[in-house]
């Protein structure tokens, strides 16, 4: 990982004081100065990076990482999906669409940012210290500190961050999905819930003959779950099947 530029940014303890003793990391097991070795990149704004670390539960009127995550959130996915654009030139946009999101679940991002240890860092209430730690925390985490490198140092040091660390799950997902399009992941789905095949039905098309748009259908158990349009029969199937995993299926990613 490229190196990012040097910073006078304090430790941990200095970072507590901001919000009072009743709120602190998990383990005060690194200081600021570590934790931006373990990323990669240093903070010209360290500040940047404490807000990142601040979760709304500890925030007593500071900034929390919540609008970072915002934006971490976007610059993840356009930096992923530049990634595969590039990298893979003959791919149709479905296989993109399932590679990127399976990438970028909140199942993998909250597996990095364990594996980068922001869970440890991460600033919370009392109340949260002595919870078991939600995973979801982990993945906002990362999101907020993608989005606090891209306001420090702009696209390029985020794009190396990210494709650093996303690298292995970009792989993983490419390996796994590649030759795998929305209907395939959806009979997945489908049978391990032990529900019969989905099937698929053309209920309706538009236009002339040498431009004509059809719809499709899935069914599943006798239910209609999801519809979607497309310049094939089977691309319209695949649209639909994609409606119905996002709407009936939303942890299809995990």
């Amino acid at each position: 990982m490229a190196p990012g530029r040097d910073s006078k940014g304090g430790g941990l303890g200095a970072f507590d004081s901001l919000t009072g003793r009743l709120y602190h990391n998990r383990t005060m097991s690194r200081n600021l100065d570590e934790l931006q070795s373990a990323l990669g990149y240093r903070f010209e704004n360290v500040n940047l990076l404490r807000r990142a670390l601040r979760h709304a539960s500890a925030a007593q009127g500071t900034p929390s990482n919540e609008r970072l995550e915002f934006l971490g959130d976007a610059v993840v996915g356009l930096i992923v999906a530049a990634h595969l654009f590039r990298d893979m030139p003959d791919a149709p946009e479905g296989q993109m669409t399932v590679i990127k999101s399976v990438a970028v679940s909140r199942k993998s991002l909250a597996q990095v940012g364990y594996k980068l240890g922001l869970h440890e860092q991460l600033v919370t209430d009392n109340g949260l210290q002595h919870q078991a730690f939600p995973s979801s925390l982990a993945a906002n985490a990362y999101e907020a500190v993608v989005g606090s490198i891209f306001l420090d140092g702009g696209l390029e040091p985020a794009r190396r961050f990210v494709l650093d660390t996303l690298s292995e799950r970009i792989k993983q997902a490419r390996e796994s999905r590649s030759a795998a399009g929305w209907k395939s992941i959806l009979q997945e789905c489908v049978q391990a819930r032990g529900q019969p095949p989905p099937l698929y039905e053309i209920v309706n098309t538009e236009g002339p003959d040498h431009d004509r748009k059809f719809q499709a259908v899935v069914i599943i158990a006798g239910q209609t779950c999801g519809s979607g349009w497309g310049s094939a029969k089977k691309d319209a199937e695949q649209t639909a099947a994609r409606a119905a995993l996002e709407e009936h299926f939303p942890d299809w990613r995990d």
